[in-house]
């Protein structure tokens, strides 16, 4: 004999296709239980962050980097240069970081043109780490067998 039953084994079971009300009214007749327990997993996320590399980590050598992008017509790394000043807030003499998906949306350019920035110096791009956590429920449905209950199903949701 088997401890545990899924859903469509049920269904298979009985061979009707509408077992949720049958479940339903075993458990109001307390033939049947249900619990729910509220688990938290985690998982980390990673995100690529942009920031200032050797060649463009002061003023004289930006002025420097945007003279040579000029020069070589390279119009979108221009843009995305001034897209990551803007963004880090580098005229407030900070120099913080940006998220590079951040910074592609917000420069309209795909990843290529970054790692082609920070091929040359331009950029650092390190991955960085952001903590997401997912609250689940877990139910289950248990039938009394005599003295002991035996689990039917078990099923996981997110929980808002």
């Amino acid at each position: 004999h088997r401890k545990t039953m899924t859903m469509n084994e049920i269904v298979d079971l009985l061979q009707i296709n509408q077992v949720q009300p049958h479940i339903k009214s075993l458990l109001q007749k307390k033939i049947i239980a249900s619990e729910e327990e509220l688990k938290e997993k985690y998982k980390p996320k990673r995100i690529d962050i942009i920031t200032p590399g050797i060649e463009a980590d002061n003023e004289s050598k930006l002025q420097k980097v945007f003279a040579e992008l000029e020069k070589r017509n390279a119009q979108k790394q221009s843009d995305t240069l001034l897209t990551f000043l803007r963004l880090s807030k580098w005229d407030e003499g900070n120099q913080s970081e940006v998220n590079r998906m951040q910074l592609q949306t917000a420069a309209g350019v795909n990843s290529s043109v970054i790692t082609a920035m920070a091929e040359k110096g331009i950029f650092n791009i390190t991955m960085g780490g952001q903590d997401l956590s997912y609250n689940m429920v877990y139910t289950e449905v248990h039938i009394k067998k005599g003295n002991t209950w035996k689990l039917i199903t078990r099923h996981a949701s997110a929980a808002n």
